[in-house]
């Protein structure tokens, strides 16, 4: 009598699936690229010289390997570890 002639519809876990492999990936192989902070080395005189110009905001010694770590404004303004 009555004739259902709808499409049949997929499973709702169907999508979830879909959509949590899809985060998972991005997780894994984008996001970590783009967050990723590089560390520049510079020499010592290229240190004096960001701290005479006021450009460092942070310094921090590691005295295990004897390296200067800090964080200072390069040329376009944004924050970058050296």
């Amino acid at each position: 009598m009555f004739e259902n002639n709808q499409p049949g519809k997929k499973p709702l876990i169907f999508y979830i699936i879909i959509a949590a492999s899809i985060i998972m990936l991005l997780n894994a192989f984008v996001f970590p690229a783009l967050l990723q902070r590089q560390v520049v080395t510079v020499s010592y005189s290229d240190f004096l010289s960001m701290t005479d110009a006021g450009k460092i905001k942070e310094v921090q010694l590691d005295q295990s390997s004897n390296q200067i770590i800090f964080i200072a404004a390069n040329e376009d303004g944004q924050d970058g570890i050296y």
